[in-house]
C-alpha cells in the first residue's frame, strides 16, 4: 500500500468508542492555522440516520461513499483539528484507516455546511478552509 498523504476529501476510519469507527472526512490540505499545530486539518465525522435529533445541515445519501451504506448526518459538532504528521502516524501504526475520499461535490457540500451549521463550534467556524 502506497504511503497515505493527507489532504481535502480524504477519509479515515477512526475509532469512536463503542459505537465502533465513523467515517471522518478531511476538509483542507494541511495548513498552518494560527495558535494550532503546524500543518493541520479540519475533520467532521458521518453518523448514521437513528431515530431521535441530530444536526440536518447536510445528509449524505447511502453509498455517496462506498463506506456509507444509510443516509448520514455530518456531525459538525464533532469537528476536529488534528496535525496532519498526528494523523500520518495514526495510518501508519494502523490505529486509524484510510478509505477512498469523498467526491468534489460530497467535500463542497460538507466544507459549506460546517459555517451553516448550528451547532459547529465557534473556534472551528473561526478558521478558513481554503
Amino acid at each position: 500500500m502506497p504511503d497515505w498523504v493527507c489532504s481535502a476529501g480524504g477519509t479515515l476510519l477512526i475509532p469512536s468508542g463503542a459505537q465502533g469507527n465513523h467515517l471522518f472526512v478531511i476538509l483542507n490540505d494541511p495548513t498552518d492555522f494560527d495558535g494550532y499545530a503546524k500543518q493541520s486539518c479540519v475533520s467532521v465525522s458521518l453518523c448514521s440516520i437513528r431515530k431521535g435529533p441530530y444536526d440536518a445541515t447536510r445528509i449524505a445519501k447511502a453509498r455517496a461513499h462506498a463506506f456509507l451504506t444509510q443516509d448520514s448526518y455530518v456531525a459538525y459538532r464533532h469537528a476536529r483539528i488534528d496535525a496532519a504528521e498526528d494523523l500520518t502516524r495514526l495510518v501508519k501504526n494502523l490505529s486509524f484507516v484510510p478509505l477512498e475520499p469523498v467526491s468534489s461535490e460530497l467535500l463542497n457540500q460538507i466544507r459549506d455546511g460546517l459555517y451553516v451549521s448550528p451547532q459547529t463550534p465557534n473556534y472551528i467556524k473561526e478558521l478558513k478552509l481554503a
